[in-house]
């Protein structure tokens, strides 16, 4: 089983790609730069520092985070079936 990211690294992915997402087709017309994009549109909508910013740009890991969410929430539902299972047969044993 391959690793997974833990929430902290997903939640940091989540905002790279949603980033990305704003600032990509900005980039492609190449009418403005990164700091003009961090002032005029970003600072609108997300609260962060440019380097922050700049960071959350580069980070290329973030494209595949749609994939990564949807494996990280299987991951985490069936551990939550294994616990209830764990809790299941204990109140049995028990009776």
């Amino acid at each position: 089983m391959k690793k997974l990211p833990d929430a902290n690294h997903l939640r940091r992915l989540g905002a790279a790609f949603e980033i990305q997402q704003i600032v990509q087709p900005i980039l492609k017309r190449g009418d403005k730069s990164l700091t003009e994009i961090y002032f005029n549109v970003i600072l609108k909508s997300h609260a962060m520092c440019e380097n922050t910013f700049r960071n959350l740009v580069k980070l290329k890991e973030a494209e595949n985070f749609p994939a990564l969410l949807k494996e990280y929430r299987c991951m985490q539902k069936a551990r939550y079936q294994a616990r209830m299972e764990r809790q299941r047969k204990k109140r049995i044993k028990h009776k």
